[in-house]
Parts: structure tokens; C-alpha cells; sequence
């Protein structure tokens, strides 16, 4: 901001103080790599598990209401994520807050059924950058059910009994 702006630099620079938001919110969104065109949301969008693949660390962890009990490791996890964007026909990231490692998403989704759900997911990062920890709240339960069962179809074959 210019050296004569007083108390009010909103009102004597408002250009200046625009520019200074703008590229302060700029910054924020480039540090996180996240919740991207090029990161989370963009392998939801491509829904292919080598794109969320790329977004983790190698011991990941997933947690998800829709699980019987956490999923590890890069290639299974991304295997089920893969799976499971194919279901929704609609995911729109409506919310999304950081607070040092982990970045908070709330989100609304409609599958291919016309199942609709909302939920919030928890991502964890590694000081890498990489997601480390995946904790997705789907609701409401009938959805969650509806999803788990859908996603337990798709992915019993590799993954076995006991997760869905």
C-alpha cells in the first residue's frame, strides 16, 4: 500500500488494498494444492484413481462413514476412490476451510441413482504436501447405506469382505 495511506486505506486505496486481498487469496489457494483443479477436486472431476494417486502419500489412510473400517495404503485407496467418484453424477465443493496440515471440505453430491448426500471430508497433509488422512462424513444415512452398498459392488472382487 502507498506510504501516505492513513487509517482508512479501504477508503483512500481501495485499488490498492483490492490488490493486496487478491493476491494475499491467490497465495492461500497456490500453498494449498489441495482442494484443486490439479489436486482433490480435479481427481474427483477425472475420476481416475492414478489422479488421486498423485495426491497421496504412500501410507494414506481413509476413513469414511460409507466403511466398515479404515482403508491404507496409496493403490487401495486410490482403487476405492477411483470407484467411488464414478458413482456420483453431480459433486459440487461448496465450503472448504484450512487450519495448518488439514484443509476441512463440505460438499453436495447426487449418484447416478439419484441418491443425494452432503458431507464434509477431513483431508490430512504430510509435511510433503501429500494427503496423509482422508476422513469423509457422508449423510444422510439412508444415502450413506445406499452409497456403501453401491461402492461394495463395485470394489469387493479386489478389496475383499469387510470394508463395506
Amino acid at each position: 500500500l502507498p506510504i501516505c495511506v492513513g487509517h482508512w486505506p479501504h477508503v483512500e486505496a481501495p485499488g490498492d488494498v483490492a490488490a493486496a486481498i487478491g493476491s494475499f487469496v491467490h497465495a492461500l489457494g497456490e500453498a494449498d494444492g489441495v482442494v484443486t483443479k490439479e489436486g482433490w477436486a480435479g481427481a474427483f472431476a477425472s475420476q481416475e484413481r492414478d489422479a488421486f494417486a498423485a495426491t497421496f502419500a504412500p501410507d494414506v489412510t481413509l476413513h469414511a462413514s460409507a466403511l466398515l473400517r479404515p482403508v491404507t495404503g496409496r493403490d487401495d485407496v486410490a482403487y476405492l476412490m477411483g470407484e467411488a467418484s464414478q458413482i456420483y453424477d453431480q459433486l459440487e465443493f461448496v465450503h472448504e476451510a484450512h487450519n495448518e496440515a488439514l484443509t476441512f471440505v463440505e460438499w453436495h453430491a447426487k449418484t447416478h441413482s439419484g441418491v443425494s448426500l452432503e458431507g464434509v471430508t477431513v483431508l490430512e497433509r504430510d509435511a510433503a504436501g501429500l494427503i496423509s488422512r482422508v476422513a469423509i462424513h457422508h449423510r444422510p444415512l439412508g444415502g450413506v447405506l445406499a452409497f456403501s452398498e453401491e461402492l461394495r459392488t463395485r470394489t469387493v472382487d479386489r478389496l475383499g469382505d469387510g470394508y463395506l
